[in-house]
């Protein structure tokens, strides 16, 4: 049995709302309880969310580099770009049937949690299961709190990220970080958010490998992951430019050398 959880990051003033799921195939439920643990947080009762203060507050960001470490170790994403959060729900199921196509899942049974605020109530989500084929092999769970199922954390972040390296592909916002210690780079040098976050995640795409070349010569597209056939899903009324820059940024995925 496998893990699916699912949470969203809404940016209505950009014109674009990110879901995302992470697959798990290991409850990662007890690594992030010892992350709040040894962060001085109380699991199931404190959380770890990207919305909080990271400015000025290492405790936050400490909790966020640990809670990106289980979900590099943990977690498989998919990423969901939709233009209205209206439709997160409703395209989440069309997300969840491609990330059920994957070799990697497609002969288990799962279950699968959806955070808070996505559907009017847990009625409508059955009923919205029901349309998309029902997911007979999965367990579904709607309107959980995030507090109790810690999976969801890894799930807010991963929007988080996604949604910020989205924006920073539209040129809407540009945020830059100290590369810090241990990054590759000088430690003053300044470098986008979207792409520090970025980093560390591009292997946690669901994807398919681009397959080598007979004659491969060592050229930077045989690194290219496919995300778009499993890990990838765009809405149909999203605008020309939205799709174009969602596809760019999560289409494929480059897993060579960036330093």
């Amino acid at each position: 049995m496998g893990y699916f959880f699912f949470d969203d990051s809404k940016h209505p003033a950009q014109g674009f709302s990110i879901g995302a799921f992470v697959y798990c195939s290991e409850d990662p439920t007890q690594a992030i309880s010892q992350a709040l643990s040894k962060h001085r947080f109380r699991p199931g009762v404190d959380e770890f969310k990207s919305s909080n203060k990271m400015k000025e507050n290492p405790r936050n960001v400490a909790l966020r580099d640990e809670v990106g470490h289980i979900l590099r170790q943990f977690g498989q994403i998919g990423v969901l770009v939709v233009p209205n959060e209206q439709e997160l729900g409703a395209e989440a199921f069309k997300l969840l049937s491609k990330m059920s196509a994957h070799a990697d899942i497609l002969s288990d049974t799962h279950e699968v949690f959806f955070d808070e605020g996505l559907f009017a109530s847990a009625k409508q989500g059955n009923d919205l299961v029901k349309s998309h084929g029902g997911f007979t092999r999965y367990k579904l769970h709607f309107e959980r709190d995030s507090k109790i199922i810690a999976g969801i954390q890894l799930a807010d972040l991963a929007a988080h990220t996604c949604a910020i390296k989205l924006s920073d592909e539209m040129g809407l916002i540009k945020k830059t970080v100290k590369a810090g210690e241990d990054s590759g780079y000088e430690p003053d040098l300044d470098i986008e958010l979207g792409f520090e976050l970025w980093a560390g995640l591009r292997y946690n795409f669901l994807s398919e490998p681009a397959e080598l070349p007979n004659d491969w010569d060592g050229n930077q597209e045989a690194f290219l992951a496919n995300v778009e056939p499993f890990g990838l899903h765009i809405s149909r009324n999203s605008e020309k430019k939205l799709r174009k820059a969602a596809l760019k940024r999560f289409g494929q995925m480059y897993l060579g050398c960036i330093h």
